[in-house]
């Protein structure tokens, strides 16, 4: 190559060479000035990113806050909540946005109250179509055009087409074809979902006709068995039936099948058998029970009606107690069993002031009837009556109660304590006011009914005593003898009462009224045992009864038959 031409070519590789490099350095140059650009904005982005999380950090605090402010509004009324709470959302709005929080409360407020009055007007709204609806579904009934049970139906389907109907009346072009489309479409598919739910609900109803027909059916075969075997094969044939339905896509043979007709049967022999070890259990029982109290009111036959009523009555409510497995032990039933007890000795007692009061009151109209009788002896007659009330009641009534078990009143009853009180008072009454009649005073001055004033207790609280003589002894009852013999001048018609039967009232007046028998059972258990005893004190007592009320009775017939000697 000549020397020229290579110079000229090593002059052209040096200026491309030397322009390589140039192109370098402008590349390196540029991609420096890149590089600072991207870290520039990094940084620019790390700032912006610190001041967002800074403004969200802060707006979650102002919500906060705004959020417990509004709570404490709301509990004094719904407007100061409300306004509070669209302050809690300006406050977070702003604080995140960087923007100032009053104008954003002032948008927000406004925004809260418009929101407000729309969805009030809109509830409005709704009730209005609502109450359009209900008068268009009772026009239809009333024309004929829809049934009475298909109203529900005709007013929901009526709300599911309201939505569509707002929009077709706001709709307009391809919209509004469309819309009155969709209209069409909806009332279609409604008819015919009501449609296919009336063949459902008919087709069960068939389906329960036909299973209850056949039901009846299978009772008519087994009508008047009584070996339970037609029980069992009237619930074999139901089961069968519902495993037709429960497992139609098996076969009549399949395990799974025929597995459940055998638990219904085996079901159906339970229910059999407990169902005969209950009526066997309930029949024992209520036959033990009859039993037992049969066998109690023959052992009380001949005791008087309270204790009779009393032992009954307490039996009673053991069975009951015993029936809901309530033991008789229990404190339960100790209550329940006291509380029978209780109401019995009242209901006793009842019966006898009543009885009491009876005797007082007949005695009271036979000794007015006396002493206005115009004719004969006013005292004779009345101390007849007395006396024959007296032997009554210590003689024939006494008998009664031993021989029938009545609750007649007695001489007990009357002079005595405890729960004749109210025949005892009568009986002193009486005699106080016929001491009135015959003594002086006045015969129908008050008496105290509380007072123990029987004829011994008189005498023995107030005893008149004559052994120093007198010239005119007070009416009443007085104790003579007492220091030895005394004559006494005596009106016509006085009665004596002698040693014995003196001595009887004075004791009668220490004690009391003589012997009571009390039977205390509250929460006792009554036993044969325990009815024989009662019996036994009871029949003992009014032995006793009515041998006192003989004895005083023919006391007085001896008496009367020496009067009737001496006056012929």
């Amino acid at each position: 190559m000549p020397s020229s031409t290579q110079a000229t070519v090593n002059a052209s590789v040096g200026t491309g060479y030397n322009g390589s490099q140039n192109a370098n350095a402008a590349q390196y140059a540029a991609l420096l000035a890149q590089q600072e650009q991207q870290a520039e904005r990094v940084d620019g982005a790390g700032a912006k990113h610190a001041e967002t999380l800074a403004r969200e950090a802060a707006a979650m605090d102002a919500s906060a806050r705004g959020a417990l402010a509004a709570a404490s509004a709301y509990m004094q009324s719904s407007a100061a909540g409300a306004e509070a709470e669209a302050r809690e959302k300006a406050a977070h709005d702003a604080t995140g946005k960087g923007i100032s929080v009053e104008d954003q409360y002032r948008r927000q407020l406004a925004v809260t109250v418009s929101t407000g009055i729309m969805d009030g007007a809109k509830a409005a709204a709704q009730l209005e179509d609502e109450a359009s609806a209900h008068s268009r579904v009772l026009a239809a009934i009333t024309a004929g055009t829809v049934g009475y049970g298909a109203m529900n139906d005709a007013i929901a389907d009526d709300a599911k087409l309201r939505p569509l109907l707002i929009a077709q009346t706001n709709a307009t072009g391809d919209a509004a074809i469309t819309a009155a489309a969709a209209v069409a479409s909806l009332t279609k598919a409604l008819n015919d979902n009501h449609a296919a739910s009336e063949r459902f609900a008919a087709t069960q109803a068939i389906h329960s006709t036909d299973d209850s027909i056949i039901g009846l059916r299978d009772q008519a075969d087994f009508a008047g068995d009584r070996t339970g075997k037609g029980q069992i094969e009237i619930a074999r044939r139901a089961a069968e039936r519902e495993a037709a339905d429960k497992y139609s896509h098996l076969a009549d043979d399949d395990p799974k099948r025929t597995a459940y007709v055998e638990d219904k049967v085996s079901e159906a022999r339970t229910k059999q058998t407990t169902d005969g070890a209950l009526f066997s259990g309930q029949t024992l029982n209520s036959q033990q029970d009859v039993m037992a109290m049969a066998q109690a009111q023959l052992a009380t036959l001949h005791m008087t009606a309270d204790a009779r009523e009393l032992i009954l009555d307490h039996l009673k409510a053991e069975q009951d107690l015993t029936a809901h497995l309530i033991p008789l032990d229990s404190d339960q039933a100790k209550a329940v069993l006291a509380g029978v007890d209780a109401a019995a000795k009242m209901n006793g007692q009842v019966q006898k002031q009543t009885a009491a009061w009876q005797e007082v009151q007949q005695t009271g109209d036979k000794v007015i009837d006396d002493i206005f009788n115009p004719k004969g002896d006013k005292l004779k007659t009345l101390l007849a009556d007395v006396r024959e009330e007296l032997e009554k009641m210590a003689l024939i009534n006494p008998l009664k109660n031993l021989l029938l078990g009545e609750n007649n009143p007695t001489i007990s009853s009357l002079f005595g304590g405890g729960s004749s009180g109210g025949g005892l008072s009568g009986i002193s009454g009486l005699f106080g006011r016929l001491k009135g009649l015959f003594g002086g005073g006045n015969p129908f001055s008050a008496v105290d009914a509380t007072a123990d004033t029987s004829i011994a207790s008189i005498i023995a609280a107030n005893p008149i005593h004559f052994a120093s003589g007198t010239e005119s002894s007070p009416a009443g009852f007085a104790e003579v003898g007492e220091n030895g013999p005394e004559l006494l001048n005596l009106p016509g018609g006085s009665r004596v009462i002698n040693a014995a039967d003196t001595r009887r009232l004075l004791q009668a007046g220490n004690d009391n009224g003589g012997t009571q028998n009390h039977f205390h059972l509250e929460g006792a258990v009554v036993t044969q045992d325990l009815v024989d005893q009662m019996n036994a004190v009871g029949s003992r007592a009014t032995v006793r009864g009515a041998t006192g009320g003989a004895r005083l009775a023919s006391d007085n017939l001896a008496r009367s038959r020496r009067r009737s000697l001496s006056n012929a």
